[in-house]
């Protein structure tokens, strides 16, 4: 968690000027009722404001859609994804409400978004340009307002203002990282990709193309949270790792699973925008080795093709995941072999034909190296 400065307030009482409660907020008392409280948000469950929750909109389905897509965007901003899938209805509608002085340049940007031609890229840039609008606007405080209206004062105020130092650190770079790290997060989180295109329809706002951006560079700093995702294969299994990590010798990841449970879940760290890299680290915190950096699983072969012992992520680590235009990924190794889950999944430590579930030798991407990832709320 931030240690909140007398800047982070300062800036966030600029979101607030018309609230004298805010305005009225001293530094020392922010920290007095906000110590030992942390931001979490994998566990926060927004609920509309009160106004919200009592009114009946007067919204049609066009504003509605545009309340999402930028509902999204803040999510990705501040590093909240996991809100969009317990978000309820009247939240959007006190999101949409709070952008309609700025919807009409929204309805540009998203119509660049939902293009044909716009690639993971411009999805990203997209979410800054947004984010870049409501700030410029001065509408960036009632929309988190919105988000957070529903929660106790105090804790309104401490993910507020960490809110806005999260959105106002990014909006002061070029964008190059910002955006970098959001292509890596768009492999997760689908939303944002329905949602812009269900506000085009609704809007029937006319195709844009998107403009040309900078290539994203990877930053120095983490992203303030990383994706968590469950791995299942063409036959329905999730791939499960095996005691929760540290296995080397053994069956490290296995493919039986039929439900996601502790050991199904990977944290996505993003390493290289440009190539999607990701190392998949383990509840434990080890980090899943493709041994020799793939070309494993021959029946001449000693070794497992992947490990969960690694406490670092060297080459070996990292994977690159490839977008096969079906919603599903294939996963390669550094040295250029793809994941094959054998049979399609469905092989465990148990089987005695084939001790190895998971094979790193494909040079050709097909029906077996192909995972659907899974967004899972921590």
């Amino acid at each position: 968690m931030m240690n909140i400065t007398q800047k982070h307030l300062d800036d966030f009482k600029r979101l607030f000027r018309d609230d004298p409660r805010i305005q009225a907020l001293t530094l020392e008392e922010v920290l007095e009722n906000t110590r030992g409280k942390q931001v979490d948000w994998t566990s926060l469950q927004l609920q509309p404001p009160a106004a919200a929750a009592l009114s009946v909109s007067a919204l049609d389905d066009c504003q509605m859609r545009i309340g999402y897509v930028v509902f999204d965007a803040v999510c990705l901003a501040i590093g909240a994804v996991g809100l969009r899938a317990t978000v309820k209805p009247q939240t959007i509608d006190a999101v949409a409400k709070a952008v309609k002085p700025v919807m009409s340049k929204l309805e540009v940007t998203i119509a660049e978004m939902a293009s044909p031609q716009a690639s993971k890229a411009d999805m990203a840039w997209g979410v800054y340009t947004l984010m870049s609008t409501l700030y410029d606007a001065e509408a960036l405080g009632a929309v988190l307002s919105a988000f957070f209206g529903g929660l106790s004062w105090w804790d309104m105020i401490l993910y507020g203002i960490t809110s806005t130092a999260t959105i106002i650190a990014v909006l002061a770079t070029n964008g190059l990282a910002f955006a970098a790290e959001v292509v890596l997060l768009l492999v997760t989180f689908v939303s944002l990709v329905s949602d812009s295109l269900a506000a085009v329809q609704a809007c029937d706002l006319p195709a844009r193309t998107p403009p040309p951006h900078p290539a994203p560079e990877a930053g120095t700093n983490p992203f303030p949270f990383e994706p968590v995702a469950a791995l299942r294969t063409l036959s329905g299994k999730f791939l499960t790792v095996v005691n929760n990590g540290g296995l080397g010798g053994n069956v490290a990841i296995q493919t039986t699973s039929r439900a996601i449970g502790p050991w199904e879940k990977f944290h996505l760290v993003p390493i290289n925008a440009e190539a999607r890299t990701f190392a998949l680290r383990t509840a434990d915190g080890r980090y899943v080795t493709a041994v020799m950096g793939g070309g494993m699983g021959n029946p001449s072969d000693t070794n497992n093709p992947l490990t969960t012992t690694a406490s670092v992520v060297g080459p070996w680590e990292k994977l690159s995941f490839v977008e096969q235009g079906d919603g599903t990924y294939a996963i390669c190794t550094s040295d250029g072999y793809y994941l094959s889950a054998l049979n399609g999944g469905g092989w465990g430590k148990q089987d005695k034909e084939n001790k190895t579930p998971i094979h790193t030798t494909a040079t050709k991407i097909r029906e077996w190296e192909t995972f659907t990832l899974e967004r899972v709320v921590k």
